[in-house]
């Protein structure tokens, strides 16, 4: 199924809605990589989400037309699975932004896929604070922050602790 769907700065695109149907069977259509079921409490990490066939159609099915905001902007399904599929660290491999948000964005899609947050939330938070109104990039108009900023050393301490979470060693098994 085919949906139209439009940025917040008005770029309009088509998407194509894929159905998720759970299972461990290695990350074929439909499955995960293997271990925990999605949606049973563990993790996984940035590469399933926007790698995976499964991990792509769980996205789109966890967001929906709402969209998942990052910072104090929300950003459509399609936006972060372009976000996700894009060199960590951006094209010249060292925007904090994009390297923070990859993670941030793999810890929220946890989150709601019901593995539990209590060691993170803090850390969701602050990372929503530090990308604030800065736009991600692949996005038209993307900003960029130096890994040698006082933000970017910021941004890579909190990354650091999101990354740990989403490959489950904070106390919530990542599904293996």
């Amino acid at each position: 199924m085919a949906f139209a769907y439009q940025t917040n700065n008005g770029q309009t695109g088509q998407g194509k809605l894929v159905e998720f149907n759970g299972g461990g069977d290695g990350g074929g259509p439909g499955g995960d990589p293997g271990g925990g079921t999605p949606g049973e409490g563990c993790t996984l990490t940035q590469g399933y989400w926007g790698s995976a066939p499964a991990g792509e159609a769980r996205l789109i099915q966890l967001v929906g037309a709402e969209g998942l905001e990052l910072g104090n902007r929300t950003y459509s399904a399609v936006e972060l699975d372009a976000i996700l599929d894009s060199p960590a660290g951006g094209q010249g491999g060292s925007n904090m932004l994009h390297i923070l948000a990859i993670q941030l964005i793999a810890a929220k899609l946890n989150v709601l896929n019901d593995a539990d947050d209590s060691q993170i939330a803090d850390d969701i938070e602050l990372a929503d604070t530090l990308i604030g109104n800065l736009i991600i990039e692949p996005i038209p108009g993307y900003d960029t922050v130096s890994p040698n900023s006082t933000l970017g050393q910021q941004m890579d301490t909190v990354k650091k602790t999101l990354d740990s979470y989403n490959n489950g060693n904070l106390n919530v098994p990542k599904c293996d």
